[in-house]
Parts: structure tokens; C-alpha cells; sequence
């Protein structure tokens, strides 16, 4: 029999002089508070009722446990003796008690999951199934596979329901319970396992394995576990409101509770138009008949969902304007009788807007756009763009590590460049990102009943779980703000050129441009699309110039060649110049281009190279010459 620390009575009792709490129930060392310390009192051969010896933990000649808040005995230590310093009071006390009395802070339970054993019934929540239709009614989201390899901890993640139930919030909660488990918990070590499946045989789901289940508001863990060497455990993972909305359906009793996350998803927020419709969503009892012309077209109906929230249905008009057993009720929205809020469905609003009199005007945005919104608001305002609002203080994990150091090597200076080219600075803001992929029926109901609070509530929700990915967006606006300034201030950087290139086509509004280029000290004149010229480029491809100038660029160049915006001297479009620049200098030329990781050296001696390579080629002659091609 295990005890309860916080609930359960334990006796008072003293040992080496301090004062404890001692049972004979076993206590599982995973709830003990922080801080406080948990030791087995055990026997001898020849008094094994007698506490003889305080240990961590002993399944053997085991007396008793006590619970300390101080340590009784070193770290390193494997037993300590009694010696009759261990005497047993009459009192009676529970946690709280004993800690009013010695005058110390009553401390809470660590655990956020609390395994229970399975029972026989639940084994088949541990296991695959084999009819994709189980899956959908239990909201199997996938499952977790894993091994203790080498003394690692491994593990390969399968979806279930083409992982349409794998949102962002159930990845948090997965990690917390993974977590939780591997620093008090079965899945500590292979060892650990093992003590829990030996510890807890009621939970035995089959040959050497074992089944635990810890559950929250929205999910379900079935960890199964196994004694077997080389054995991989298992997490099943379930949607709770997928359960809920499967089971709804499925009772012929509850057929009409349809207010699942699919049909939430699709609710807009509307107001009546009418004020007929208005008055039968408030005091309206029997169905409501949608005209269209003289044609009854839908049936409205009403049912309580709470005492303020009605849901409605509608099925098609019917004649005589009765509703039998064999009509099919549709779900099309939500009545918050407290608030006079209207909510409909997408379909529904379609059939209530139409008409020369509709019952509801057009309606807002999606429930889920409009509370993610909010959220993202509430977020962005908790945090006010300060990191010093955030919970965390540097980045630790290694995804988020990884991905700083790809964007300060990579990434931010193409960002760099785009501020450039729109011609806007970066603003160095926090922005949020919430989104609400789903929304539940249990989450609408609680966000009409208190806006502010589930607003509140899932903002900073939402911070906690993803503290580090908003500190990693400061660190990244600190290093796209930098590379920003230093490329405005390096005015002979080529990317300033081909700014310019781009504004000046971009200008004229031409299809067709006349290029002239210098190069390896020959110029050179050709038609090319304007469209082939804008944008950050490292070099402008010959593709796109004029078939018979292209092959004049091959025979002055050599085959492959390319040009750059250095080597753009002077566009032209009809008669009118709308880009002229110096050539550049050949060490300017020479010196590179730093973009997004790669250095790109420009046009040498006949030849190109790029990202740290040369490729020589043949110009087709030695001696430098000055070529035009006229424009035909």
C-alpha cells in the first residue's frame, strides 16, 4: 500500500532528535517536496520489525519510511545506525500540520503528472490500433517510441490522424511530461524502469510490461513500460477533447452536443439584423423558418448547451414546418444569451446574409483569427519589446542555439539586404506569433464566458512555453539591426549598385533595357529583359539577353560568362539614360562580396569565380578591344 504525503495522516515521531513523519505505507520518492528528504527503516534477520538502520531506499526488511525536512544521513552513505534514537508519538499529523507546528513553509507537490497504474480495461490505450476509425474516436495524436541505448535516452515520434492533432501546444506539454519523467520519474534510466514496472505490478498490461497514465485538461499519457533487455517503452498520446467530441457523436442520447474543434474552427461572430431574429435567439423556444421569397428555405432550432449558451441547428424546411427524428440537424452556431453574442458558422452565414431582408449582415473574422489576435496582443504587450519581461535570461536549448548561430551566420544578412531593397529599416519590434490552429469547444465556451481570462491565461501560457524562441527573436533583431547599419554605412559595397539598378528599371516601367558593361577592360553594349536586372543578385546571367547579342557576350567573354553590377556602366531605355555609373575600380572588383555566407570574387582575368572557387575560361582574344553593338 503506498501513502499520499499530502493527503494521507502520518504519525509523529523523532529520530537523531529531529522531528518526522513516519508510515508504514510506502511513499514514492517521485512526489516527495523539494528540499525534503524520504529514508526506509529497516530491520535485522533477527528482529525485522525493529528499525535498526535508516536507508534511501530498501524493498527488504523494510519497517517503515520517514519523511524529513533535513537530512538524516550523508549523501554517500548507504545506511546509518539507529541505536534507539527513533521514538513514535501518539499524534496524529498530515503535511500541513506538521509544518504549522515546527513553524515551516508547507510545501507543495512537484508533480504536474501523476502516473496511476492501468488497469486491464485500458490496456489497449498503450498499443496500436489496427482501424484507422479507433484512432479518430480516441484522438490518438501519435505515439512516442523509446530506448535507454548506451545509457542514452533515444526515442522516434509516429503520428496518428495525419498528424492533424500535433499541435504546438501539445509538443509543450509532451516535452514537460517527458521532462518531468526523466528527472523523477520511470524513464530516468533503464534501471528506473525497471523499479517502477517491479513496483507497481497491478499496472501489468501484458508479458513484462507494465502501464502507467497521467492525464491533463486537454491530453492523455499512457506510458508503457517493460522489464524485457532490449525493449523499447512506449508513450500513446490522446487528444481529451477529440475523445469528448467523438463521444458526443457517438451517444444517440448526446447526438445533438456538436460542438466539436472543427465546428468551432469555422465560427464567425455576427449581430442580428432583424429584430424578429433577435427576439427568437432570446426568448424563441419553437424553430425558427428562414424564407426566401415565398419558398421556406431552413428551420432554426435551439438548444441549451449551458444555462446562457444555446447552441442552433438548422435543417432543411420541411412542409407542415415540423422537425421529426429523421431530419439531419446541422450545428451553425452559438447564442451567449449574457452577452447577446451571435456566433455562426461559415455555411450558415452564407443562407442568413442572402435575401432582400437577411437576418444578420456580414459578420467579423473567424473566432480562432480574432483570439489569436488577442493574444498575440495581450503577449506582445506583457513582454512591452523588453527581454528583461521574458522568463529566461540566454538561449540553452540546443534548436534554439542552432538556430542563432545559423541566422548570424546566413540568415541575417540576406534579411540585411531585403530591408535594403524595400527600402525599410528594421524595426527591432517583438512580434508575436500565436496561432490558434483549433480551437476547442471547451476553449470557446470558457473564452464567452470570460474573455479576459482566457485571454490572459493563454498569453501567458504561451510566453512560458516558448520564453527562449522569444528571446532568440531579440537576439536576431540585435543582429539584423547591426549587419543593417554596417551595409548603409559600407556605401562601396556592390549591393548599393544593384539597389540603384533596381530602382532605376522599377522607375521607367521598361520590359526591355539597353545594357552597357565593362569588363576585363572591353565594353560592351546589348539589349537584356529589365526584369533580369532587379533584385539581389550575385551575378546577371547572359539568359536573358537578345539571342544574337548573347552570342557577341560569348565570343568577347567565353562561353559562361556572366556580368555583374560592377560592370554595369550605363542603362538605357529608348532614347533615355535611367542608370549611369563609374566603372568600377579593378581592386573594388577584385575585393568581393560577403552575401549570406558565400564571397563572391567577381570577374578575374578572363574568367569568373564564386564562393571561394575559380573556374578559368577563355575570352576568345588575348588583346583588349572595345566592342558596340549597335541595337537592332
Amino acid at each position: 500500500m503506498r501513502g499520499n504525503i499530502y493527503e494521507d495522516q502520518f504519525q509523529s515521531a523523532e529520530i537523531f532528535g529531529k522531528p518526522v513523519l513516519y508510515t508504514e505505507k510506502q511513499v514514492p520518492r517521485e512526489a516527495v517536496p523539494d528540499g525534503w528528504h524520504c529514508y526506509d527503516l529497516t530491520g535485522t534477520d533477527r528482529e525485522p520489525d525493529r528499525p535498526a538502520a535508516l536507508e534511501d531506499r530498501m524493498p527488504w526488511l523494510r519497517v517503515g519510511t520517514v519523511l524529513s525536512p533535513v537530512s538524516l544521513k550523508r549523501k554517500n552513505t548507504l545506511a546509518r545506525r539507529i541505536n534507539n534514537s527513533f521514538s513514535l508519538h501518539e499524534e496524529l499529523l498530515d503535511l500541513a500540520g506538521f509544518c504549522e507546528k515546527n513553524h515551516l513553509e508547507c510545501p507543495s507537490d512537484p508533480r504536474k503528472f501523476i502516473l496511476r497504474p492501468a488497469s486491464h480495461q485500458e490496456a489497449g490505450l498503450f498499443y496500436s490500433r489496427m482501424e484507422p476509425e479507433q484512432d479518430v474516436e480516441l484522438g490518438t495524436i501519435g505515439h512516442l517510441r523509446f530506448d535507454f541505448g548506451g545509457g542514452g535516452f533515444h526515442h522516434s515520434w509516429w503520428p496518428h490522424n495525419d498528424d492533424r492533432f500535433n499541435t504546438l501546444e501539445f509538443k509543450a506539454a509532451l516535452q514537460e511530461f517527458v521532462d518531468e519523467l526523466r528527472t523523477r520519474g520511470p524513464l530516468q534510466s533503464d534501471a528506473a524502469m525497471r523499479r517502477w514496472c517491479y513496483g507497481y505490478p497491478e499496472g501489468e498490461i501484458g508479458r513484462e510490461q507494465v502501464g502507467f497514465e497521467a492525464e491533463t485538461e486537454d491530453y492523455r499519457f499512457c506510458l508503457r513500460c517493460t522489464t524485457m533487455n532490449g525493449d523499447y517503452g512506449y508513450i500513446y498520446c490522446y487528444d481529451l477533447n477529440q475523445q469528448r467530441l467523438a463521444m458526443a457523436q457517438a451517444e444517440p442520447d448526446k447526438a445533438m452536443t456538436m460542438g466539436g474543434y472543427v465546428l468551432m474552427n469555422d465560427l464567425h461572430q455576427a449581430a442580428a439584423a432583424r429584430d424578429e431574429f433577435q427576439l427568437w435567439l432570446e426568448l424563441g423556444h419553437a424553430p425558427l423558418t428562414i424564407w426566401q421569397g415565398e419558398k421556406a428555405q431552413v428551420m432554426l432550432s435551439r438548444l441549451e448547451k449551458k444555462p446562457s449558451v444555446d447552441y442552433l441547428y438548422r435543417i432543411a424546411a420541411t412542409q407542415g414546418n415540423s422537425i421529426s427524428r429523421e431530419d439531419n440537424m446541422l450545428f451553425c452556431g452559438v447564442y451567449d444569451m449574457k452577452n447577446r453574442a451571435l456566433y455562426l458558422t461559415k455555411d450558415s452565414l452564407r443562407i442568413l446574409t442572402e435575401g432582400k431582408f437577411p437576418m444578420v449582415p456580414e459578420a467579423g473574422p473567424s473566432m480562432a483569427g480574432e483570439i489569436s489576435g488577442k493574444i498575440n496582443q495581450r503577449v506582445e504587450s506583457i513582454i512591452a519589446n523588453d527581454r528583461d519581461n521574458l522568463p529566461v535570461r540566454e538561449v540553452t536549448g540546443w534548436r534554439e542555439v542552432r538556430d542563432l548561430r545559423y541566422y548570424q551566420e546566413y540568415g541575417v544578412a540576406e534579411d540585411a539586404i531585403q530591408h535594403l531593397f524595400n527600402g525599410t529599416e528594421p524595426d527591432g519590434q517583438f512580434h508575436s506569433d500565436y496561432e490558434l490552429d483549433r480551437l476547442p469547444e471547451a476553449g470557446f465556451l470558457a473564452y464567452i464566458q470570460d474573455p479576459e481570462g482566457f485571454i490572459q491565461t493563454k498569453a501567458e501560457q504561451y510566453i512560458q512555453t516558448n520564453a527562449e524562441k522569444f528571446l532568440l527573436q531579440f537576439l536576431e533583431n540585435d543582429a539584423l539591426l547591426a549587419k543593417y547599419q554596417t551595409l548603409m554605412q559600407d556605401v562601396g559595397n556592390p549591393i548599393h549598385r544593384m539597389k540603384a539598378i533596381t530602382d532605376a528599371i522599377n522607375a521607367s516601367g521598361a520590359k526591355t533595357v539597353t545594357v552597357t558593361i565593362q569588363k576585363a577592360g572591353q565594353e560592351l553594349t546589348f539589349k537584356a529583359a529589365a526584369s533580369s536586372l532587379t533584385g539581389h543578385k550575385s551575378s546577371y546571367s547572359t539568359y536573358d539577353i537578345n539571342g544574337s547579342d548573347r552570342l557577341e557576350f560569348d565570343r568577347t567573354f567565353g562561353r559562361y560568362s556572366d556580368y555583374t553590377a560592377e560592370n554595369i556602366t550605363r542603362i538605357t531605355y529608348g532614347r533615355r539614360t535611367i542608370y549611369e555609373a563609374a566603372p568600377a575600380q579593378a581592386e573594388s572588383m577584385e575585393r568581393g562580396m560577403e552575401m549570406g555566407g558565400c564571397k563572391w570574387t567577381g570577374y578575374r582575368e578572363n574568367g569568373w569565380s564564386s564562393c571561394g572557387s575559380s573556374s578559368r575560361r577563355a575570352a576568345g582574344s588575348s588583346s583588349e578591344r572595345r566592342k558596340t553593338i549597335s541595337a537592332r
